[in-house]
């Protein structure tokens, strides 16, 4: 059984940093009674362990429009932004990229064949759903993209210079 990750965060934020934020008791303004401090004791040695075990590459959701194409044209697709062209395939060195858009149907036949015809396609490991290794490791798959960090035009202060600041 897996341990939900936002218990093993607080318990490792709780034993190692000694901070309290976001810890379960946090509204009480009080520590946990020991038991429930050994408890994350044993959480956090788990996590630890399943740390360890993981055997899949951080994941990088990418939306399409706005981010790869220029925006404004849906349903149509826009034109190649030359910084994301640029940059997915480094990024596709040492990350697992999921392409996270909006589209469906006919839009996201045509954003498909955008990415083909700009050579980007085959540097995506799935397109609007979650990694397989990771809902494996998750048990489940759940609406949302799962992935370790997220492009998107619509991010505060976006650019693809400060994507490759930060994950290149």
């Amino acid at each position: 059984m897996r341990i939900a990750q936002k218990y093993v965060d607080v318990a490792e934020r709780c034993l190692v940093k000694e901070d309290c934020s976001g810890c379960l008791f946090e509204a009480v303004y009080t520590c946990p009674p020991e038991d429930v401090l050994e408890t994350y004791r044993e959480m956090y040695v788990l996590l630890k362990k399943d740390r360890e075990q993981l055997e899949f590459r951080q994941a990088v959701a990418i939306d399409f429009d706005g981010t790869i194409a220029t925006a404004g044209a849906w349903p149509n697709v826009g034109e190649l932004i030359q910084d994301a062209a640029d940059t997915i395939p480094a990024l596709s060195e040492k990350y697992d990229l999921v392409l996270n858009t909006c589209r469906e149907g006919k839009a996201l036949e045509d954003a498909i064949l955008f990415l083909q015809k700009n050579n980007l396609y085959g540097y995506f490991n799935t397109i609007n759903c979650n990694l397989p290794e990771r809902t494996n490791y998750f048990g489940g798959d759940c609406r949302k993209i799962s992935a370790d960090y997220y492009v998107d035009d619509r991010a505060i202060g976006f650019s693809w210079e400060k994507v490759r600041e930060t994950l290149l």
